[in-house]
């Protein structure tokens, strides 16, 4: 049995990451708000992993290697995780 209040999130505020642009040809930038984030994931739309970084240097992730098209971005961090879609060019 599962419990689904124990597994819904109704403190996570989205506003808490911005990701920019979208869509983007090279470049996408990520500003979390003073949040820590955990490594990041990309997803294709198969939901197969293209990527894993994090955000050690800079707030901005090089996608300039991935082919144009539709993917996701897992940001996690200890509280919560968010995916937000984004367009490769």
């Amino acid at each position: 049995l599962v419990d689904i209040q124990n597994l819904s999130n109704e403190t996570f505020d989205e506003k808490q990451y911005t990701i920019y642009p979208n869509p983007t040809f090279d470049k996408l930038n990520i500003d979390t708000h003073g949040n820590i984030v955990n490594p990041i994931e990309l997803f294709n739309t198969q939901g197969k992993r293209v990527m894993t970084t994090s955000l050690a240097n800079s707030n901005q992730i090089d996608v300039s290697h991935l082919s144009p098209g539709i993917y996701f971005i897992k940001l996690d961090t200890d509280k919560n995780s968010i995916i937000h879609k984004f367009v490769k060019k």
